[in-house]
């Protein structure tokens, strides 16, 4: 068979291929409408805890950032435990200074009030201060970052079982390591796994293609971040960018987890097995 021909064959049998594909029925995503994820999370009470990813750093007003914003364009109660510069895991500089807090995630205090959602983001504070991330996600103390999770999410829940728990990653990573040779995205995989064995929601934000922060193109950074050389902190252009989509995650997992605890009560699963986690990607 000469080239040509050949060709010509591998050229039909590509066409005939997409005409199956093309034939098949397609249905269009069906995503709310901002006004509709605005009616389901108005009057609804969040309580953000973590670091400066939502505390946050480098705004002069804390309601012009995406955490705030939840409340003053959707409605949300915010209340804002966050604090920068803080780890979940037990550092050997815990303590505390002007704007900082060193003091683990894992055993800060938790306020009492009744929250829909507690979103905690942590991860960049534990990469900066080269602190373990651990072997085992099912190991449970202070001392490495997945043990620190797993602390954190068992007092969070027994303190709060009627709330959505949901944790945050650090964004993509701009490429630096630290001692022990990770970049920020290893934490935000240890996260994901960790989540993933408890049955609790991640955002995971390390995929800049789902989280729409790009903080590992230095282009980008200088138009959305603090600062060209800052790969964390967003500025006021950062966090509108982010805040409709943050938005849509909080009503999508709440409608989720609305179905899915329904599913449980009626097929009798025990809910302290936690929901399924959605995919992020």
């Amino acid at each position: 068979m000469s080239n040509s021909i050949r060709k010509l064959f591998a050229l039909l049998s590509m066409l005939a291929v997409l005409i199956t594909l093309l034939s098949f029925p397609v249905h269009a995503a069906s995503y709310p409408t901002p006004e509709e994820v605005r009616d389901h999370l108005q009057g609804k009470r969040i309580l953000f805890l973590g670091d400066s990813y939502t505390s946050t750093r480098g705004l002069d007003d804390y309601w012009d950032s995406w955490s705030g914003r939840l409340q003053t364009d959707y409605g949300m109660e915010v209340s804002c435990w966050s604090i920068n510069g803080s780890t979940a895991t037990m550092s050997p500089f815990w303590g505390f200074a002007p704007g900082c807090c060193w003091f683990p995630i894992c055993f800060r205090p938790l306020p009492k009030e009744p929250y829909d959602y507690i979103l905690v983001t942590c991860g960049s504070n534990d990469w900066d201060q080269d602190l373990p991330i651990g072997y085992d996600p099912e190991e449970k103390h202070p001392w490495c970052f997945m043990g620190a999770l797993n602390l954190l999410i068992d007092r969070i829940q027994e303190a709060h079982p009627e709330s959505v728990l949901i944790f945050m990653t650090p964004w993509v990573s701009d490429g630096s390591r630290n001692y022990h040779g990770y970049t920020t995205n290893a934490y935000a995989y240890a996260m994901e796994l960790v989540c993933d064995l408890r049955g609790v929601y991640c955002m995971n934000v390390s995929f800049p293609w789902v989280s729409g922060i790009f903080a590992d193109n230095p282009k980008f950074r200088e138009k959305y971040f603090i600062s060209p050389s800052d790969p964390w902190h967003l500025n006021e252009w950062g966090h509108a960018r982010f805040l409709p989509l943050a938005a849509l995650w909080l009503d999508e997992i709440g409608r989720y987890d609305t179905v899915v605890k329904r599913k449980q009560l009626l097929h009798g699963r025990d809910s302290a097995q936690g929901p399924m986690v959605p995919q992020t990607q």
